[in-house]
Parts: C-alpha cells; sequence; structure tokens
C-alpha cells in the first residue's frame, strides 16, 4: 500500500519535472 502510493507520488514528480524541461527547451532551446 504504502510503496504503491509512492510509485504515484514518484510518477506525478517525473510527469511535472518533464513538463518543466520541455517548457525549458522550447523557451531556450531555439535560436
Amino acid at each position: 500500500m504504502q510503496w504503491m502510493q509512492f510509485a504515484g507520488t514518484l510518477r506525478i514528480t517525473v510527469i511535472k519535472y518533464g513538463c518543466l524541461v520541455n517548457i525549458y527547451v522550447m523557451e531556450y532551446g531555439e535560436y
């Protein structure tokens, strides 16, 4: 039960950071 909660939180964190990286690349990656 606790492992499933941790896995869900980890997945949300990965998705959140993935979105931030994607925004950063779109903002600063294009010269």
